[in-house]
């Protein structure tokens, strides 16, 4: 999520202050600005937490085993 957050900052202001001109309030910003833009670092995170949980389910199996 560090990761997320951090690309949400790296926005320039002036794309939430253009949304709001344009009538969005916070849910629609977050759905039709944010949430595209961040849509493949949210794939990368869900992956990466995926794979490391397989890979500690190898190990307790390996620790596990007769």
């Amino acid at each position: 999520m560090y990761i997320i957050v951090q690309f949400i900052r790296t926005l320039p202001r002036e794309l939430y202050k253009a949304a709001t001109v344009d009538g969005c309030g916070p849910i629609t910003i977050y759905t039709r600005i944010i949430l595209p833009l961040t849509s493949h670092r949210h794939y990368n995170v869900i992956l990466s937490k995926v794979l490391r949980r397989l890979e500690s389910n190898k190990v307790i199996s390996i620790k596990t085993r007769k």
